[in-house]
């Protein structure tokens, strides 16, 4: 396993022991060595407590996102009003389509 991971052995028992971290990297080339799916190991690795605290933290970013998504619809509908007070000739399209590039 320390020559699949490129490792020496004192560095390999290192981080086998908890003594030296084990990067992401390293982890998923173990996880295919053995023919594991990562997420099935983490589940087994990580305790319900904080799988319900990450499940929380993931509800909570969601909603934020929703959130982010209404008020950028929000702002431009805003835009888009005070555009058309400069500019009663212009379409919503052509602007969307030059706030959009810049």
């Amino acid at each position: 396993m320390a020559l699949l991971l490129s490792l020496g052995r004192d560095a390999y028992r290192k981080m086998e022991n908890g003594q030296s971290p084990l990067n992401l990297e390293r982890f998923l080339i173990i996880c295919d060595h053995l023919q594991i799916d990562p997420r099935d190991l983490m589940d087994q690795v990580i305790p319900d407590k904080q799988k319900w605290e990450y499940e929380a933290e993931i509800d909570r970013l969601k909603a934020g996102i929703e959130d982010l998504r209404l008020e950028r619809e929000r702002l431009w509908a805003a835009l888009n009003k005070l555009l058309k007070i400069i500019d009663p000739q212009a379409s919503d399209e052509a602007y969307r389509v030059v706030f959009q590039s810049a």
